[in-house]
């Protein structure tokens, strides 16, 4: 008389069916986050490129600024313009009512 010995062998490879659609959707996830955060670090270069631009552009700016503001632009500015430096000038109080 034999034994029959139904679904013994079954468990074993739903197991490792199992096992391998995990290990598929942990290797998709990975490569997923690798290209995210080769992403993100491109991103991240670019905009410190463009930081850098900015800033050498803001230094730009403020010496223009400083050169035209310069008590010596001023001077020549009035020259050019024929303003009168007031002595004594009067100023216009507004109350804060």
């Amino acid at each position: 008389m034999s034994i029959i010995q139904p679904n013994k062998g079954q468990n074993i490879i739903i197991l490792i069916i199992g096992l391998g659609l995990l290990f598929v959707v942990f290797t998709f996830g990975n490569i997923m986050i690798y290209s995210k955060s080769v992403s993100i670090t491109h991103d991240l270069n670019s905009l410190k490129a463009n930081l850098s631009n900015l800033q050498v552009q803001n230094a730009e700016l403020r010496t223009s600024l400083y050169t035209e503001t310069d008590s010596d632009a001023m001077s020549k500015i009035i020259a050019m313009k024929g303003l009168v430096e007031d002595k004594n000038p009067q100023w216009v109080i507004v109350s804060a009512q």
